[in-house]
């Protein structure tokens, strides 16, 4: 999608930093329509909900890991100067390049560490 877009590294950091929260909420909401209108006495709600949360993790797990990771992958120095690899208009020492990292060391701890080791404990 974002070749099709043409959008920037940074555009794509954001994008998967909140796609994952995005689709949890559309799983919730449909578990939640779900309650509304029961077919036959009450849905194991809470079976499907994990399903529907692990389902949604998996898919993603790697999308997310892998653009995060990406933020840390710098070029060798042209000019005394180390750009992104991912995007040759982001400089290392730029502010957006600061705000970059730290978009990507959150998703990293939430995406890539906590919510297999939450599964993990919850399963």
């Amino acid at each position: 999608l974002s070749c099709a877009l043409d959008a920037g590294f940074v555009a794509q950091l954001v994008s998967a930093a909140l796609l994952p929260i995005t689709a949890l909420l559309v799983v919730a909401i449909f578990v939640g329509i779900q309650v509304m209108w029961p077919k036959s006495g009450p849905p194991p709600v809470r079976h499907e909900l994990l399903a529907g949360c692990a389902a949604v993790g998996f898919l993603l797990y790697a999308r997310v890991t892998k653009v995060a990771l990406t933020t840390f992958k710098a070029h060798e120095p042209i000019d005394g100067v180390t750009y992104l690899d991912a995007d040759f208009t982001v400089t290392t020492d730029s502010g957006e390049y600061a705000g970059m990292v730290v978009i990507a060391c959150l998703m990293l701890v939430l995406y890539t560490v906590a919510a297999p080791l939450a599964a993990f404990i919850t399963l």
